[in-house]
């Protein structure tokens, strides 16, 4: 993915291939990380689309 996204903004061949190494080898050191990381997103992301989903069928107070 590193390489495609430096081809696309136009970096020469032999930059990306000194370049690309550098952030695939802080991936693979931050692995776990980066997966906690993910996986803590996926569920804030969960929680706000259910509380949107619900807080537009809550009774008003005065329906209660």
């Amino acid at each position: 993915m590193i390489p495609l996204i430096l081809a696309a903004v136009g970096v020469s061949v032999p930059t990306i291939f000194r370049t690309s190494g550098v952030f695939q080898a802080f991936f693979a050191v931050h692995a776990a990380a980066s997966v906690a990381v993910s996986i803590g997103l996926v569920l804030l992301s969960v929680w706000l689309a259910a509380y949107n989903l619900t807080s537009c069928c809550a009774l008003a107070p005065e329906k209660r």
